[in-house]
């Protein structure tokens, strides 16, 4: 039996919803990431029923809003770490909701060097080990250090993590500077 015709979507390689994707999201917002996860881990493409329905990520972004950015964090760092990480980003920020993770703020100002920066990580971001601390690390400096630090802040990491990618993020400037070989 196959009743929601799953296997035609396995076949064509898309993401599809059992039911109808915007009273999904609307219901439950942060399933419009695992959506997105979802495609990162398998390499599939989002059904047009599915991508459409991710404008409605205004709603993600008042779970955030209300000091909720868990279930939010947990999905970057699985698409971070999926095997089509560079994909899931992509798809992040075409479908607009990289402005939940980074601030519609900051999302809206991206400068020239953070748009090439990004599309850089995005192309390369799957020939680094899936690890998640190294790949939030990769992530938030491919941004603007005055763009990076209130985004991580945003994000409510453990203490640890968040130590480190703010030391990343203040200290990248030092690493693309490096001078001799031992350094």
């Amino acid at each position: 039996l196959d009743p929601f015709e799953g296997r035609e979507d396995i076949r064509k390689k898309l993401i599809r919803t059992v039911s109808d994707p915007k009273a999904l999201f609307e219901r439950k917002p942060v399933a419009m990431m695992s959506a997105i996860r979802l495609a990162a881990e398998t390499g599939f493409d989002l059904h047009k029923s599915v991508f459409d329905a991710t404008s409605g990520w205004a709603l993600l972004q008042k779970q955030m809003e209300r000091g909720n950015p868990a279930p939010v964090r947990i999905e970057l760092e699985r698409i971070l770490t999926a095997d089509n990480a560079g994909k899931g980003l992509k798809m992040l920020a075409g479908t607009g909701m990289i402005a939940v993770i980074l601030g519609e703020d900051t999302a809206k100002r991206m400068s020239m060097s953070d748009t090439k920066s990004f599309n850089t990580l995005c192309e390369n971001i799957d020939k680094t080990r899936p690890v998640t601390e190294r790949r939030l690390g990769l992530f938030y400096t491919a941004i603007s250090k005055k763009k990076a630090l209130p985004a991580i802040e945003r994000m409510h990491f453990d203490e640890k993590t968040k130590t480190h990618l703010i030391d990343g993020v203040n200290k990248i400037i030092d690493i693309n500077f490096l001078n001799t070989e031992q350094e």
